[in-house]
């Protein structure tokens, strides 16, 4: 989307946004979409997390014969753990996206531009996160490992956010902007005094 035509849809959305009537979302589409968002996402970041654990195996063997099933089973749950603290802190970006999705993304002009831009910015955070998991857990123990998984998981996070934030006060911006030139575009009405 041009710039121009993009400054013309956000005011034409603020526009749309004042006298836009939401109905409340029915529940079984509400924690539906949620459930469903948070599996997809429980699923992408546990697998780097679990697969760097694995990968772990092979380095620290010796540890690991010594009590395999207590070790594998550390990984498994290890790796759950840190991905479930680190989804609690995203429910609430979760719940505004699906109320977005669901309730405003079609009855605004740039709302697919917004969903995408959305999407688009989770990927970025997600491949760093993965990364560094799966490059730098092999290097420590176990233990010291799951603590670099915790403060990885939170950096996404707070990268994520920033993101979002950014974007946000970005678009944000320039329609604040477009408000303020028709705000001072129109002409003002006469007052009456009144003595």
């Amino acid at each position: 989307m041009r710039s121009d035509d993009l400054k013309n849809a956000i005011a034409h959305d603020m526009d749309t946004l004042r006298h836009v009537d939401v109905d409340v979302m029915d529940r079984a589409i509400y924690y539906g979409e949620i459930r469903h968002i948070a599996l997809r996402l429980f699923m992408f970041l546990w697998l780097p997390t679990l697969l760097a654990g694995l990968i772990w195996l092979p380095l620290q063997w010796d540890i690991f014969m010594k009590c395999p099933l207590y070790h594998l089973g550390i990984i498994v749950i290890g790796s759950m753990l840190v991905t479930v603290v680190f989804l609690s802190g995203l429910f609430g970006l979760i719940s505004h996206f699906v109320i977005f999705k669901h309730q405003l993304m079609l009855q605004l002009i740039t709302g697919e531009y917004l969903y995408e831009s959305i999407m688009q910015i989770w990927k970025t955070p997600y491949l760093i996160y993965a990364g560094s998991i799966l490059c730098i857990t092999p290097l420590f123990g176990w233990w010291s490992a799951c603590l670099v998984q915790f403060g990885a998981s939170l950096l996404m996070g707070q990268v994520v956010r920033m993101c979002i934030d950014l974007e946000i006060n970005r678009l944000g911006i320039s329609a604040l902007f477009c408000v303020i030139k028709k705000y001072f575009a129109q002409p003002s009405e006469p007052t009456m005094s009144t003595n």
